[in-house]
């Protein structure tokens, strides 16, 4: 298991995000620490560029990097 850390900003931004956004947010913090940074199995995760960042749309409108 993976350590994941999340700053209070961050812990402040996703208290603010709709409930089904809020889920798939706990649901991907999940995933991220059994299985590690690189998850294939989630639809709309892809690497960005050529750095070690990852991101996620969770919805349209929503996205979590």
């Amino acid at each position: 298991m993976r350590k994941v850390i999340l700053k209070k900003k961050i812990v402040k931004a996703v208290a603010a995000l709709p409930k089904r956004e809020r889920i798939l947010f706990d649901k991907l913090v999940e995933d991220l620490k059994e299985k590690g940074p690189v998850l294939p199995n989630w639809p709309n995760y892809k690497k960005l560029t050529d750095t070690n960042t990852y991101h996620c749309h969770l919805s349209y409108h929503w996205v979590a990097c």
